[in-house]
C-alpha cells in the first residue's frame, strides 16, 4: 500500500489561496482571522488529512528547536551539547523537543516557511547564533514564545540566554598580560560569529586599561573538517606577536596546529589563548587556556525561561549574561619562562 504523503500547511495555504501564517492562526484558533475564512480552513485540513501532534496530559509543551547547520557540521560540537542537555531536561519534565536544522539558505531567506511542519508548537529554542530575521519569522509564522540560547540580539518580544563574550575576553586578555607579554594579536577569522564583537571589545578594554596598542587581524579561513577534524587555512603574519588571543576556541585549534607544522612551539616560542571550548584530540600536546561556559547550565536556564514564559511567570523578554570559567592550560607561558607554569 502506498503511503500517505503527510500534510503541511504549505499544501493547505495552496488549497484555500492563504498565506502560511493565516492558516497557522485559523488552525490554532487565534484572532485575526473572519470565520468565514477559517472555517474554509479547517474544512480543508480536515479533507487533506493534517493532524496535529497531540499535547500530552498537565503541563507538557511541545517545543520546536532549531541549530544552524554550521554548528552541526562539527563533531563534537557544543551547540549540539547544549541542544541534547535540552532535548534531556525538557523529556525528564514531559515535554517533546522537535529539532531543526536550519541550513544557511532557509536562514537568509525572505519567503514564507514552515519550520516543524505536521506539529502544533507551543514555544521556540534557539541555540546558538542567528539571525534576527529568522527569529522574528519564527514568531510571525507561529506567534508563541521564543528563546534565544547562546547569543543576544535585540527584540523586545524574545529572551536570550548569552555566554559572557565580553567579560571572557577581558580575563584572557588580562592572564596574558599578567604573565608578562605585551605584544598581542587578536586573531579572527573569515566566519565569525555574532559574539566577534563582544570578544574583541573585551580584549581593547583590556588592551586600553594598560595604555595598549590593540591589534587583530584575520589569520584564519575556511573552516571545514577534515579526516574527522576541524581544519581551516591559516596565513602567519610575518613577525610573531608574543602571544594571540583567538576570537574562539576553534580559531586556536587550527592556529595552534599551523604554528606546529612552521616548527613554532606553543608555548616556548609563543603563547595561545581562545574563548568557548576546547575540543582537543585525544593525542593531542595542548590544553588550550580559555574562558568557556557550561552547556548544562545554558541549556538548563533557556528551558527553565521558556517554560516560565509558557506558563506565564515571566512577563518581560531581556537579555541574562552567564558567567563562565577560565580554564588555565599549557598553552600560556609566563614571559622569561619555558612554560607554563601554574
Amino acid at each position: 500500500m502506498e503511503r500517505r504523503k503527510e500534510v503541511t500547511l504549505e499544501r493547505i495555504a495552496e488549497e484555500v489561496g492563504a498565506s502560511i501564517v493565516t492558516v497557522s492562526n485559523a488552525l490554532k484558533g487565534k484572532k485575526g482571522v473572519s470565520e468565514e475564512l477559517r472555517r474554509t480552513i479547517c474544512e480543508a485540513a480536515e479533507r487533506l488529512g493534517y493532524r496535529t501532534a497531540k499535547k500530552r496530559p498537565g503541563k507538557s509543551y511541545n517545543i520546536g528547536v532549531a541549530v544552524a547547520e554550521s554548528y552541526v557540521k562539527e563533531f563534537p560540537s557544543f551547540y549540539m551539547e547544549v541542544y541534547q542537555c535540552a532535548a534531556q531536561e525538557l523529556t525528564a519534565g514531559g515535554s517533546m523537543a522537535f529539532l531543526k536544522v536550519i541550513s544557511e539558505e532557509l536562514e537568509e531567506s525572505t519567503g514564507e516557511a514552515v519550520f516543524f511542519p505536521g506539529v502544533e508548537i507551543d514555544g521556540i529554542l534557539l541555540i546558538g547564533d542567528m539571525s534576527k530575521g529568522y527569529a522574528a519569522k519564527l514568531r510571525e509564522v507561529y506567534q508563541v514564545p521564543v528563546v534565544c540560547a547562546g547569543s543576544y540580539d535585540i527584540s523586545e518580544e524574545i529572551d536570550y540566554i548569552a555566554s559572557d563574550c565580553f567579560g571572557g575576553m577581558e580575563q584572557v586578555t588580562e592572564l596574558l598580560l599578567e604573565a608578562g607579554h605585551r605584544d598581542l594579536l587578536f586573531v579572527k577569522s573569515s566566519m565569525s560569529s555574532g559574539n566577534l564583537t563582544d570578544c574583541y571589545l573585551g580584549y581593547c578594554k583590556a588592551m586600553g586599561k594598560r595604555g595598549m596598542e590593540a591589534k587583530s587581524e584575520i589569520l584564519v579561513r575556511n573552516f571545514r573538517m577534515e579526516d574527522n577534524r576541524i581544519a581551516a587555512d591559516v596565513l602567519l603574519p610575518d613577525a610573531l606577536p608574543d602571544a594571540f588571543v583567538c576570537e574562539s576556541a576553534k580559531c586556536a585549534g587550527v592556529l595552534m596546529e599551523k604554528l606546529w607544522e612552521q616548527g613554532i612551539k606553543v608555548p616556548e616560542d609563543v603563547s595561545v589563548a581562545g574563548f568557548g571550548r576546547y575540543y582537543a584530540a585525544s593525542q593531542s600536546k595542548w590544553r588550550l587556556t580559555t574562558y568557556e561556559n557550561d552547556e548544562k547550565v545554558l541549556a538548563h536556564i533557556g528551558v527553565r525561561t521558556l517554560i516560565k514564559r509558557l506558563e506565564g511567570r515571566r512577563k518581560t523578554a531581556r537579555v541574562r549574561i552567564l558567567e563562565g570559567r577560565m580554564i588555565q592550560g599549557n598553552t600560556v607561558r609566563k614571559a622569561g619562562q619555558e612554560s607554563w607554569e601554574a
